[in-house]
């Protein structure tokens, strides 16, 4: 006996067809940073959803934040944290966050070469996606149609063949890219992450930081993220003067988890 569904390949074909519009021109509410990066972003290593500390928790969700108009607060976010503290999977957890909220956004992962791009923060993104392909989601022991909707999206982001490229459902691409000045020259994105600040020091560097600050007529709908651990005084001339804006000059946020945060005018950040 041929069953119901089998019998009916033009519906299935248009139910599928009617999912993919669907997943691709909804209008989603952001979800809190925290909240989704545990329930939606797995960690390579160990196959399971990151747990995040109040003391993450706390200035992700400060840094982050939007006005009412939709713009972010900040244009530069620095996360600086020691060894072991899952900087790098924090901050590829943050694109992913921002690729699944902006459709057809732009977002680049810069690092010195094209292997370091995408062993890094691009490495853990695609990852994620891999393991979310073949786990799926569920939320409290449940799986939810939040979490059947999220497992849909995971399914259908493409990941590229040399493992440099993503492409989600929502048009968004996250495209990992070695260092280039005159390539980062007018660059529309919705996000830049930079990895390691603290070994930047060549006039190449330079001019690459430069040629990546948001413009004016960006502010607030383009962000920078940087992971970094702390640098050497005198040899980090890209990250030094970062430094200097945020713990020398900026104001400390005291967050009760965390007192190693700081702001000054458009850049926050952690300096543990």
């Amino acid at each position: 006996m041929v069953s119901q569904q089998a019998a009916n390949p033009l519906k299935d074909a248009l139910s599928s067809a009617l999912n993919e519009l669907r997943i691709e021109n909804v209008s989603v509410d952001w979800m809190d940073i925290g909240d989704y990066l545990q329930r939606y972003f797995y960690v390579a290593d160990t196959e399971s959803l990151i747990e995040l500390y109040p003391c993450q928790l706390e200035p992700l969700r400060y840094f982050l934040r939007r006005d009412e108009q939709g713009n972010f607060y900040y244009d530069l976010i620095v996360w600086s944290f020691p060894k072991k503290s899952a900087k790098t999977i924090v901050c590829a957890g943050i694109l992913d966050w921002l690729a699944y909220h902006n459709r057809n956004a732009p977002i680049r992962i810069i690092s010195n070469d094209l292997k370091q791009a995408s062993s890094r923060v691009g490495h853990y993104m695609v990852r994620n996606v891999e393991i979310a392909k073949k786990k799926g989601y569920a939320t409290n022991g449940r799986i939810s149609i939040e979490d059947e909707e999220m497992h849909e999206f995971r399914l259908r982001t493409q990941i590229d063949r040399s493992d440099t490229r993503l492409r989600y459902p929502n048009g968004a691409v996250i495209e990992m890219i070695p260092l280039d000045p005159k390539g980062e020259a007018g660059g529309n994105d919705l996000a830049i992450s930079v990895g390691e600040l603290w070994a930047w020091d060549t006039e190449k560097h330079i001019a690459t930081w430069t040629e990546t600050t948001t413009p004016p007529t960006k502010q607030g709908r383009s962000i920078r993220i940087v992971d970094t651990y702390a640098g050497f005084s005198g040899r980090s001339v890209v990250l030094e003067p970062l430094y200097d804006a945020l713990v020398n000059e900026g104001t400390r946020i005291p967050f009760p988890s965390n007192d190693e945060c700081y702001e000054n005018g458009r850049i926050a950040g952690t300096w543990v």
